[in-house]
């Protein structure tokens, strides 16, 4: 299962990007050794489409991740569908409806939870 999304995918064109960019590199740095005025222009272009390339890898990489990250929140989101009509609808509603009804003792209990870590902190200043 080896598809353009893949993980080991993406690394492997990573890598692939890292290392034709270190070979422009070693020969830009062959070029750079040599005194002449030609190769210092010839350099020059090396270093110019080297960056070029970077960015355009880099700009490629983003927009795989992209992709890739859309295609996650669509299956997410297709999962959760078909979850939610998998359950019957009272169980749902239950289910919503234990949900609200912890969200107010859950914020009570944290702020509880705050004071006493405040009120520790505070008295530890103290002494």
């Amino acid at each position: 299962m080896n598809q353009p999304n893949d993980p080991d995918s993406l690394r492997r064109a990573r890598d692939q990007a890292r290392m034709e960019l270190s070979e422009v590199v070693a020969d830009l740095t062959d070029q750079l050794e040599e005194p002449s005025g030609e190769n210092n222009r010839s350099a020059e272009q090396l270093v110019t489409d080297a960056k070029y390339q970077a960015l355009y890898a880099a700009d490629q990489a983003r927009d795989k991740a992209d992709e890739v990250q859309a295609q996650a929140k669509e299956k997410s989101r297709h999962a959760a569908e078909k979850l939610e009509a998998a359950v019957p609808y009272p169980v749902a509603e239950h289910a919503k409806h234990a949900a609200d009804s912890a969200r107010g003792p859950m914020v009570a209990g944290a702020a509880v939870l705050a004071a006493i870590v405040v009120w520790l902190i505070a008295r530890r200043r103290r002494t």
